[in-house]
């Protein structure tokens, strides 16, 4: 199998995408394999910075709308309901959670923090701080997630 996927990747350009990694040894592993590949390679990008990093981000982009679009049906109103806070806002989750309420996205609060917790699972929502108990004090979301919740829900929208 892995001679077949080698051949058939062979002289050609793919991203690899790994999710759900959450063992040292897997990314000491990745990263090791990585330096020797890197050390080894014959051929490099010539683009000029900015384009490189304009690449990157549509490339990173392209991935987090995958994220997205496979999200559950029922979390991504809720998802999306980032995109009303500013970039970088630390958000209450008990607020939140009594705005999707009275938007009609969810009926019950204990429902809801079952939801945001869920977004939390996949890194779509970054948890800020705990309460005394472990639930989700705060949280916020990374800024490339903010244009991702702007642009879909615009698109949803019209």
């Amino acid at each position: 199998m892995i001679r077949k996927v080698r051949e058939s990747l062979s002289g050609k350009k793919y991203l690899v995408v790994l999710d759900d990694v959450w063992q040292t040894y897997v990314w000491d592993a990745i990263k090791e394999k990585s330096r020797r590949q890197r050390s080894a390679m014959k051929h490099q990008f010539d683009l000029h910075p900015a384009a490189a990093g304009d690449y990157r981000t549509k490339i990173i982009t392209d991935v987090l709308k995958l994220n997205y679009d496979g999200l559950p049906q029922r979390l991504k109103p809720c998802f999306l309901y980032f995109g009303i806070f500013p970039k970088d806002y630390e958000i209450s989750a008990k607020e939140l959670i009594l705005l999707w309420i009275a938007e009609g996205y969810i009926s019950r609060e204990d429902v809801a923090e079952e939801y945001l917790c869920e977004l939390v699972d996949p890194s779509l929502v970054q948890v800020v701080s705990k309460r005394r108990d472990g639930g989700i004090k705060t949280c916020r979301i990374h800024d490339l997630l903010h244009g991702l919740c702007i642009s879909e829900g615009g698109a949803i929208m019209y």
